[in-house]
């Protein structure tokens, strides 16, 4: 009995050993293979992390910014169907709105089409479908900031998605606080181009600074023309511009001038003075600055170019129709962020250096020998076309072109000269003085300018007296109306009167009675 029980346990214990055996032999093949795997997968990863950072760059790189626009509606008026769409066929050509769509398929959608510059979109969630309304520019942009009150009001409807690269895009829609405001802009004049509205220094009064005529350093430019445009001190839909350098508000003062002031004080009156709401400038693309009306006043005023300075003043319909168009075009201006110059080139020497470069860097590519300075190197270089010439005797990077220089020049063919160059002694006042203030044509001179002078005073004499006219028409016809007012209310006035006194008779009348009868009593008894 106790020999079986050891051949039993002597059974067990071999087998317990075959099996750690086993088993030590495939773990230690696991690690190898584990091994193995791992250097191959940490080669595969390391590819596969360097095929995928090369794909996340080419995305980034293809990547398309939009800007949102909160609150602003982009006007469709400008918006041409058949430049918006060319070279374009895929789905929904020609269509004014893309119906029920995402905001991300409305964005595919506009970045497959070349001529979209962005769209307008109901203001609903981004994840919501909605209308889209796209654009292929953006000349007239309204927000809660920008337009007139209908428009406002419109705008508030609509946010708007335009494409990052589009030029001065926050400029053309002010409006969200954001993106819009608080940042630092110029004010440059529509009518004169290269004048910018600022102020100079130990002056409060604004005024029109040419760009050009100012030092060549760009600083000192924008301390005099920098302002940050921020939110309305009061009023709906305004705007304010704080001047950076001196830190005050654009000022509209009682004299209807623009000067620089410090609103601390916190007044009613300086809030609205500083207020302005942007309106169109019609075709121009322009903005108008509209100030808020002070107390007893009626009417539109808008800040315009006076000369030098600026002013406020009316600009009604009616006066627009009278005015010339400079007169006009003096209130309308651009909100910029950047300075753009121009330089018109007129000779060979204005011409970009980088210009001049490629023309001798063609010219050495295709082995062009440049002139040389004299005939006689010139016939050197003839005989032996191999030879290099020596630095002494040639400069290869000169072009001497005297034959054109003799052809170019003016001075060398006198009728043209004549042609085109005034004479320099000329002087406009003493000609005119000359020709047409002389005693000999003096007296028809001044014959044709008191008939002009007469015609001016009899038409606006006709005009004066025709709105006196007009306006004393009026006046009597509202006194007649006051009048016939008056008198209705007298006549219910007599008529209460009347009944109030027969009543009051009544009454007499009645107490009497009642005495006569009340002492007829007293008497009988």
């Amino acid at each position: 009995m106790i020999l079986d029980y050891k051949t039993i346990l002597l059974k067990l214990l071999i087998i317990s050993i075959i099996i750690i055996v086993f088993y030590f032999l495939i773990d230690k093949n696991n690690k190898y293979t584990n091994t193995n795997k791992n250097t191959n997968t940490n080669t595969n990863t390391n590819t596969n992390t360097d095929y995928k950072e090369s794909f996340i760059d080419s995305i980034e790189r293809e990547k398309i910014n939009y800007i949102k626009l909160k609150e602003t509606h982009i006007d469709d008026n400008d918006t041409s169907l058949e430049l918006l769409y060319a070279n374009y066929s895929g789905e929904d050509i020609g269509e004014e709105v893309w119906k029920n769509k995402t905001l991300d398929q409305c964005t595919d959608k506009c970045n497959q089409i070349d001529g979209c510059i962005g769209f307008t979109r109901d203001a609903v969630l981004d994840t919501e479908p909605a209308n889209c309304y796209p654009r292929n520019t953006v000349n007239k942009c309204h927000s809660n900031r920008k337009g007139d009150i209908k428009q406002m009001q419109n705008a508030i409807k609509y946010n708007s998605y335009v494409k990052s690269h589009v030029p001065n895009i926050l400029n053309h829609c002010i409006g969200d606080s954001d993106l819009t405001l608080n940042r630092l802009v110029f004010i440059k004049s529509y009518a004169f181009p290269n004048e910018y509205i600022g102020n100079n220094h130990g002056d409060s009064r604004v005024c029109i600074i040419n760009k050009n005529e100012t030092t060549k350093n760009d600083n000192d430019f924008k301390t005099k023309c920098n302002f940050r445009i921020v939110q309305g001190k009061d009023g709906i839909g305004t705007i304010s511009f704080i001047h950076i350098t001196t830190n005050k508000y654009l000022y509209r003062d009682k004299h209807n001038s623009l000067i620089l002031k410090d609103i601390n004080s916190g007044k009613t009156e300086d809030m609205q003075r500083v207020s302005f709401n942007l309106h169109d400038a019609s075709n121009t693309g322009g903005i108008m600055f509209k100030t808020m009306q002070i107390e007893g006043e009626t009417t539109d005023k808008y800040i315009m170019i006076d000369g030098k300075y600026l002013k406020v003043d009316l600009l009604t319909e009616s006066k627009l129709s009278k005015v010339s168009k400079v007169s006009k075009d003096n209130s309308v201006f651009y909100i910029v962020d950047s300075i753009v110059d121009s330089n018109i080139i007129t000779s060979k020497k204005q011409l970009p250096k980088h210009d001049t470069h490629d023309t001798h860097d063609t010219q050495k590519n295709s082995h062009v020998v440049k002139q040389p300075e004299s005939l006689e190197v010139l016939e050197i270089y003839k005989e032996n076309p191999t030879d290099t010439m020596k630095p002494d005797t040639m400069k290869p990077d000169t072009i001497h072109e005297d034959f054109t220089v003799k052809l170019d020049s003016t001075s060398n063919i006198p009728l043209y000269y004549n042609l085109f160059t005034p004479p320099k002694n000329i002087i406009v006042n003493d000609y005119l003085q000359d020709n047409y203030m002389s005693s000999q044509s003096n007296p028809a001179y001044m014959s044709i300018t008191s008939k002009i002078n007469n015609i001016i005073t009899d038409k606006e004499l006709s005009k004066s007296i025709t709105k006196n006219e007009d306006e004393y028409k009026t006046i009597y016809e509202l006194n007649l109306e006051i009048e016939r007012e008056i008198a209705n209310l007298n006549l219910g006035l007599n008529a209460k009167n009347d009944r109030t006194i027969n009543n009051l008779d009544k009454m007499r009348i009645t107490d009497m009675a009642n005495d006569y009868f009340f002492l007829k009593n007293l008497a009988s008894k």
